[in-house]
């Protein structure tokens, strides 16, 4: 999925928060996915997505795909949504992977 798709998400995802009350300038964990075909690729994703301050993990999802989860404390608010998106989707994508979005608990 591009770019432009994943911040059409955004705007869903976050009118979702909104209207569950949420605060969205509230920090709390919010984890990314990218699905990878070799290790290699997913562990450079997640050595320069550690370099910008998440927590990663890469793990093995069946035969032939690597799972990477990224996670950072962060607020939510749209701007900063959009902002960490970006960054996670442009690291995963230039080694290879496909950004499946984010995710994060009501605050």
């Amino acid at each position: 999925m591009g770019i432009g798709e994943q911040l059409d998400l955004n705007i869903v995802q976050l009118r979702a928060f909104r209207d569950s009350g949420d605060d969205l300038t509230k920090p709390r964990e919010v984890e990314h996915f990218g699905w990878f075909k070799g290790s290699r690729a997913a562990e450079r994703a997640a050595r320069e997505l550690a370099g910008l301050g998440y927590d990663t993990t890469v793990r093995r999802d069946g035969w032939r795909s690597f799972e990477l989860r990224a996670a950072r404390v962060t607020a939510i608010d749209e701007e900063t949504a959009d902002t960490f998106t970006r960054e996670v989707h442009d690291v995963v994508v230039w080694h290879g992977g496909d950004y499946e979005g984010w995710g994060a608990s009501v605050a």
